[in-house]
């Protein structure tokens, strides 16, 4: 039985990703796409080191995609990071079942977070929030229904190994179990998008950004974010907060955070954006992000940042990121 569900699974991870519904009146999709972003990057502080680890150049993403249908109603995409140890980022199938019904499964972001959600070739800085970096769930192997009523509003809830996408082993019997719910109104000059987001997990030994590679314990997430588009102007907040609860030693710890972002976009080719970055685990850290990026719907994109620490509790100092990016 075990080796039985081993090859379903593996056959899910082969194949995956979300695609509408096709009418019988449809031409067929292109069976396979291919795409690569490379992003390339800079940095420089005086400590030496920063968020991007020590100063320097760095090639921080190759990653070419394939994806396609093998039926009217399947789609999947597969996703290769070749700057990682372990170069399969993501391979996920969604099975469209009925008009507004997805199945998804296989290797993926879990629904959680607006900016984690975001193509990483579309961000507004080099890098996300410290929040999003630290306490989103991240890509992990697991399953999820997602509900769609109209334009206005979307339902996603699933259930994951819980792990981070460290391994595609589970770390226990138990789950990783999330959920979204997406408003969206107005157009293209005025809009606003408001999502919340929740998770529970219980775990062992399991390997957690932003808490502990190895923790054990029970973990409940919130989330909520919104979106706002008026004309040039686009703000941009989310919040998270984490409980844990470590039943082994008896304590437990709460971490969190948010972000406000003001962004100004001058036509098609350039963007200025300014961000207030908090982030509380032991102690409570402010950060003021400015940055400016060029091209951001070309295929080359130009980005620069400047991260300023609000308060000196630790030995952090002020850092000057850069990147390059090309999406073919």
């Amino acid at each position: 039985m075990k080796s039985r569900q081993r090859v379903i699974w593996f056959f899910l991870l082969l194949m995956s990703a979300p695609a509408p519904l096709l009418g019988q009146d449809d031409p067929p999709a292109t069976p396979f796409t291919f795409s690569i972003l490379v992003q390339n990057t800079f940095q420089e502080s005086d400590s030496g080191s920063g968020p991007l680890g020590t100063d320097g150049f760095r090639m921080r993403r190759i990653r070419p995609k394939i994806s396609g249908h093998v039926l009217p109603n399947v789609h999947f995409v597969v996703i290769a990071d070749l700057v990682r140890d372990f170069p399969l980022l993501q391979t996920r199938i969604t099975w469209t079942i009925a008009p507004s019904w997805d199945v998804l499964a296989g290797l993926y972001k879990v629904p959680f977070s607006m900016e984690f959600l975001e193509n990483v070739g579309r961000l507004d800085f080099v890098m996300r929030s410290r929040v999003v970096r630290r306490l989103s769930p991240g890509r992990d192997t697991g399953i999820s229904i997602r509900k769609s009523f109209g334009d206005r509003l979307a339902v996603q809830v699933g259930a994951f190994n819980g792990v981070d996408g460290a391994t595609f082993v589970n770390d226990n019997n138990s789950y990783l179990y999330a959920g979204r719910v997406l408003f969206t109104t107005g157009g293209e000059d005025i809009g606003l998008r408001l999502a919340a987001n929740v998770g529970y997990s219980q775990d062992e030994n399991a390997p957690i950004k932003g808490i502990s590679p190895t923790f054990d314990g029970n973990r409940a997430l919130l989330g909520g974010g919104l979106w706002f588009d008026l004309y040039a102007w686009t703000v941009k907040a989310e919040s998270i907060y984490v409980d844990t609860n470590k039943p082994l030693i008896g304590n437990s710890g709460a971490f969190s955070g948010g972000y406000i972002t003001l962004q100004r976009r001058f036509g098609s080719d350039w963007v200025s954006a300014i961000r207030w970055d908090r982030y509380v685990d032991t102690n409570r850290t402010d950060d003021l992000v400015a940055g400016i990026t060029w091209g951001p719907l070309a295929p080359v994109k130009v980005q620069a940042d400047v991260h300023v620490p609000l308060n000196q509790i630790d030995s952090r100092s002020p850092v000057f990121l850069m990147m390059a990016q090309i999406a073919l």
